[in-house]
């Protein structure tokens, strides 16, 4: 029924395997998938979830956004709202899937699931007051901070 409900808004419903519940990908939202073999990125894979958590904080900081993580969860919240996630999948030691960072996405689909099996409100850089610079900006921010949290070139 839920489901139904956000096919007749014109946004695809799609399953996954990956982790973290439910959560929606939109405009205004960089999304970055890492398709690797974990002990390419880390040592394993609670090492990674943490090096991209680390990369979202650091990226949330270099848009004027005071982020943090949370002990409930992975993922990063600005104040008590959630504005990153991580959802991963890993087969056969790869891993696929990644994370989101809320830059200025219209926040009201996120009002329609329970993001990350959360009742947490969500936010994103613009609403937090930050400067919600272009996806293709913050993702080279993004890439970079995460490739120095892994030690990667």
């Amino acid at each position: 029924p839920i489901c139904e409900e956000i096919e007749k808004l014109g946004i695809p419903v799609v399953e996954t395997e990956r982790g973290g519940l439910a959560t929606y990908h939109g405009p205004g939202q960089l999304v970055g998938y890492l398709i690797a073999r974990v002990r390419d990125l880390a040592p394993d894979l609670p090492t990674l979830v943490l090096g991209i958590e680390d990369a979202l904080i650091a990226t949330c900081a270099d848009l004027g956004v005071e982020a943090r993580c949370d002990g409930r969860q992975h993922g990063v919240w600005a104040g008590e709202a959630k504005i990153g996630f991580i959802g991963l999948a890993v087969h056969h030691g790869v891993c696929w899937h990644g994370f989101s960072l809320n830059l200025n996405p219209d926040l009201s689909p996120f009002a329609l699931i329970r993001p990350c099996g959360l009742d947490d409100r969500v936010t994103s850089v613009a609403a937090a007051g930050g400067h919600a610079a272009s996806v293709e900006t913050t993702g080279r921010k993004a890439a970079t901070h995460l490739g120095e949290r892994l030690g990667l070139r």
